[in-house]
């Protein structure tokens, strides 16, 4: 007397009219959740559990069946990533977002991967879209790029001395070994914070040690707003370049956004996707 069965559809070329309005109409977007299933023949195969109990006087099969579409529906389009990684070899992992080391805009394997699902989704999916938005965190980013502002003043106070011998040198040319970082750290911080000199030409305070004067110039630098969205820009650019690798997907179903609300609300080192 109980009804527990696996139901197997396999639909071929079934696309949506025109949109008609009813009070009745589900709320879902049931356009987006069929062009996540139809693959690039035009075929959507399904298998929906249908359960129900014969004795229920409001037993309809056709109502258990509706019921159990709606059902899959729904947890197509709240969690369409997941869908597709399950489908396309997302090992499982969020492919609704890409993380990236504070400060950096170069996508690590990580992020290589989940791009290479995603653009394969498309592939498949030829009804898809994917929106790509970067963000920045002005904590965690915003301590990376002082780091790295300091160390370009650091290569720079290397770089003044070298070019009194060398007036044609490219100072985005010049490296600092671990060895010689110390000294040329000390020639940043007299620079940005110069002391009283002798009669000799020396400092009459000595320069602190390497931790302080890291510190003390860190603390100096500031970090423009326009840095951070430079920075959610080019992690946008990274991850569109990575899924239009190899030209097998069409420049116009990646688009470049700004403005998300889950960018906005989570923001952190990262690139959002959205599907459409």
């Amino acid at each position: 007397r109980r009804l527990n069965a696996q139901v197997k559809a396999k639909l071929d070329q079934f696309f949506l009219g025109d949109k008609v309005q009813s009070l009745e109409a589900t709320k879902l977007p049931v356009r987006l959740a069929l062009a996540l299933l139809r693959d690039r023949k035009g075929i959507i195969d399904l298998e929906l559990p249908v359960e129900g109990s014969l004795d229920d006087p409001d037993f309809r099969y056709g109502k258990i069946v509706w019921h159990a579409l709606f059902n899959v529906l729904t947890k197509i389009v709240t969690s369409p990533f997941t869908l597709i990684g399950n489908l396309f070899g997302g090992g499982g992992e969020d492919l609704s977002a890409a993380v990236f080391e504070p400060g950096s805009a170069e996508p690590d394997a990580a992020a290589q991967k989940k791009a290479e699902v995603l653009a394969r989704s498309l592939q498949e999916r030829p009804e898809l879209s994917l929106e790509v938005e970067g963000a920045a965190d002005p904590a965690s980013d915003g301590a990376a790029l002082k780091k790295l502002a300091l160390e370009r003043s650091i290569r720079q106070a290397k770089a003044k001395v070298q070019r009194m011998r060398d007036p044609g040198l490219d100072p985005e040319t010049v490296t600092v070994s671990p060895e010689e970082r110390p000294r040329w750290l000390a020639e940043a911080y007299a620079a940005a914070f110069p002391s009283p000199k002798d009669g000799s030409g020396k400092s009459r305070t000595p320069a602190p040690p390497v931790g302080e004067m890291e510190q003390r110039l860190l603390g100096g630098l500031t970090v423009d707003p326009n840095e951070l969205r430079e920075l959610a820009d080019r992690r946008t650019k990274a991850m569109v370049g990575l899924l239009l690798q190899g030209g097998k997907l069409e420049a116009g179903r990646v688009f470049e956004v700004e403005g998300g609300e889950r960018a906005k609300k989570e923001g952190g080192s990262r690139v959002y996707f959205g599907l459409k």
